[in-house]
């Protein structure tokens, strides 16, 4: 499979911005290939889902820090800051934060990581529940090496002062940009549909052999944000899905929290359909192209599109690589 998913819990709402490197504004991808003086950077993340445009937050918009941390951090409406969607998290992340200052102020010199891990743990032993969680897809090596090329066509071009040139890469990969973000989006209609619920009533008891409690269909809010990299630092292409954990029901309107546990089983159904989808979508544009990571796929395409002769190598040299 071309396409990894994974789906894990999280409590730290600006992981986007800390961890992932997010930017706010307008930036495009093709300014990552760019040094920091020259305005680089990851691009802004997209907002998707029934419930985000409930919120006036429409699908393929732009993701704000405002808007975000209000939604995901602590679940109150965007559009008057003042609305709660649900139940707060507050109390959850006050004591967590209580617990990890207690961490901490045994480990004064802790590192940057152990920080973290200090906050992973804290947040365990008092019990927070998650704020969001990420639904990661990562393509295979060999497109984000390809992937990687169009971006240094598009350095030299600009070191060479060549504006033709450099418009012509930065269309390449705004196209590509388009196709993974089309893809990312099909999975997620899969994923919504698929375990976009919520759990009414009682579910401790049974009638019949039956639960007492409901289920019904809910819109998700998710912000996608486009990487580049590992954190590693090697290149990667792959997507952050941060499903907001607050949804709004169908059946009322009320916000609730979405029943997580079916996410497990479903996000292994998404990695198909991105893959389907953007291979489609390569193909129809570059020619034959796989997304099952083989290297052989990378070189073939790199060669019709770049006009490169590229020595090829073993197998595992150009393998998958984890976001």
């Amino acid at each position: 499979m071309g396409v990894r998913v994974t789906i894990a819990p999280g409590y730290d709402a600006a992981y986007p911005w800390q961890a992932i490197g997010a930017a706010e504004g307008g930036k495009s991808s093709t300014g990552y290939y760019m040094s920091p003086a020259e305005g680089g950077g990851e691009p802004p993340g997209r907002w998707w889902g029934n419930g985000a445009a409930a919120l006036g937050l429409e699908p393929g918009s732009l993701v704000e820090r405002q808007a975000y941390d209000l939604l995901v951090d602590q679940r109150v409406d965007p559009r008057d800051g003042i609305s709660k969607l649900g139940r707060s998290p507050q109390k959850g992340v006050e004591r967590a934060d209580a617990v990890y200052e207690n961490l901490l102020a045994a480990e004064p010199e802790a590192t940057h990581g152990r920080r973290r891990a200090l906050r992973t743990e804290a947040q365990k032993a008092a019990r927070q529940g998650p704020l969001y969680f990420d639904l990661t897809a990562s393509l295979s090596k060999s497109i984000s090496v390809f992937y990687a090329s169009l971006g240094e066509n598009l350095r030299q071009a600009k070191l060479a002062g060549d504006q033709d040139g450099a418009e012509y890469w930065a269309g390449l990969i705004a196209e590509v940009d388009e196709m993974i973000h089309a893809a990312n989006q099909a999975g997620l209609d899969y994923f919504e549909q698929e375990a976009g619920y919520v759990r009414t009533g009682y579910h401790g008891g049974r009638v019949d052999g039956h639960e007492t409690g409901q289920w019904h269909e809910a819109g998700l809010a998710v912000a996608s944000f486009l990487q580049h990299t590992s954190r590693a630092d090697d290149i990667q292409l792959h997507v952050h899905n941060v499903i907001a954990h607050t949804a709004k029901t169908g059946k009322d309107g009320r916000w609730r929290a979405p029943d997580s546990y079916a996410y497990g089983a479903v996000h292994n159904g998404v990695a198909p359909i991105v893959a389907l989808h953007l291979e489609s979508a390569l193909t129809a544009r570059f020619g034959a192209i796989s997304t099952t990571g083989d290297p052989a796929a990378f070189h073939d395409l790199a060669e019709r599109v770049l006009g490169l002769e590229i020595p090829r190598v073993e197998p595992a040299v150009i393998r998958e690589g984890a976001a």
